[in-house]
Parts: C-alpha cells; sequence; structure tokens
C-alpha cells in the first residue's frame, strides 16, 4: 500500500498521541502501524534513538509504503534559553553536530529553528554551547539520520516539527536529567511521561490540521534535499 504521511518519530510516547486518533489501524510491522488521520492514510513508525538506527528503520518503512511525506515528530532539548519547554517550533534549518547540513521546509503556522542531530544526548553547559554557537536552537538525536534515508531513496518530501522538552543540561534543578545513577531510571520514566504530555498538547493540535485535504506542499525536486 501506499500513504500520503510517514510520521517518525524515536519513542512510543512521541508517537501514542497520534497513534490514540488514527482510525482503521492496522500493524504493518513490528514498530509500523498504518490507518488514517485526518482523513488521509498515514503510517506511524517508532524509529527508535540514535541517527544510524532511525534511518535503517526510515529505509525499510519507505520502501514498502512510498510515503509523499516523511514528517519527524517528538521532543528535542532548547539550546537557547529563549525557548521555554513545550515550545513548538518547526525545523528549516538540519545540523549534524554543529555543521549545518540541509535547509528543510517550513511546517505552516509555526515559528522556525534549526536543530541539530547528535549521536550522544547533550548534557553539559559546554556542549550546549558549541551547539547553540554554530547556529542551532533544538538538538535532537534522529533527525539528520532520517534525512540522509529520505534523500537517498528519493520521491518524498521531509518536514521536522519538535516541542521543546529540556533546557539539554541547562536547569540543574529539571528533575529530567542524565539517565545515569541510582536515580536513571526513574529519569527515564519521568522523561516520557513528560514527552507524551507534551506531544499531546504541543505537537497534535500543531500537526493535526495539515495532514488531510488536498495536499499543500510541493512534491521535492531534484535539488530538494541539497545541503545547507
Amino acid at each position: 500500500m501506499r500513504v500520503r504521511w510517514l510520521l517518525a518519530g524515536a519513542l512510543r510516547a512521541e508517537l501514542i498521541p497520534f497513534a490514540r486518533r488514527l482510525d482503521a489501524p492496522r500493524p504493518a510491522g513490528r514498530r509500523l502501524v498504518v490507518g488514517r488521520l485526518a482523513g488521509a492514510p498515514v503510517a506511524l513508525l517508532r524509529t527508535g534513538v540514535g541517527p544510524e538506527r532511525a534511518g535503517r528503520r526510515l529505509a525499510g518503512a519507505l520502501a514498502a509504503l512510498r510515503p509523499e511525506a516523511v514528517l519527524n515528530v517528538g521532543t528535542a532539548g532548547a539550546l537557547v534559553d529563549a525557548l521555554p519547554v513545550g515550545a513548538v517550533r518547526a525545523v528549516t534549518g538540519l545540523h549534524e553536530g554543529p555543521r549545518p547540513l540541509a535547509a528543510l521546509p517550513a511546517w505552516p503556522g509555526l515559528p522556525a529553528a534549526r536543530l541539530a542531530t547528535v549521536t550522544e544526548p547533550v548534557w553539559e553547559p559546554a556542549r550546549r554551547r558549541v551547539l547553540a554557537g554554530a547556529g542551532a536552537d533544538l538538538v535532537d538525536m534522529e533527525a539528520a539520520g532520517l534525512w540522509r534515508v529520505v534523500r537517498e531513496h528519493g520521491g518524498a518530501v521531509f518536514f521536522v516539527v519538535k516541542v521543546a522538552s529540556d533546557a539539554a543540561g541547562a536547569d540543574p534543578e529539571d528533575p529530567v536529567g542524565p539517565p545515569t545513577g541510582p536515580a536513571g531510571p526513574a529519569r527515564v520514566l519521568r522523561f516520557k511521561a513528560r514527552a507524551l504530555r507534551l506531544v499531546e498538547r504541543g505537537l497534535v493540535p500543531a500537526v493535526l490540521p495539515h495532514l488531510g485535504g488536498p495536499p499543500w506542499y510541493a512534491h521535492p525536486g531534484p535539488d530538494a534535499h541539497g545541503g545547507a
């Protein structure tokens, strides 16, 4: 089958609010479910954490479903103090670490931001400053890997919409912190609960109204996935 949208999120908690609204859901794989959202045929893919893992899992879904558009949804750490927890942003500039990687199309109705993808979580103020100094506003661990796979496969337009979940280590009082030591498991659970709540309150209302109806986005041309 072919879907219009493939929504990709790293964590189950980031996809549950969308899955709850899915009409006629049916599994299409261990981490993949298809159905309809806002009247449009969609797939939800749980990619896991890390750009390589996320890209590898997306590649299989692209081959099977041939979506018109891929939307990476989920949480991201804020690298700048101007972005509070809960701020929703359309990513229009993608970095790989501090290096600018690609320009992305905007999502309707949202302020723009630049996102850095990393391979290890950012909890240290020094790393936060490096990424912010390179121009990134947010940090995640999958978008750049997804972009590379979409670019290699061709045929789909790629969007990223994120909600700020934490200050990437800049707030020592945040109960969601590094998942290490005796408090690590509790912090992971707190983060997943926060992620689900933020996606429900922030991402769902920003995304859902634009999934149905006639396609409003331009299909990618040969240079649509070029570097920034």
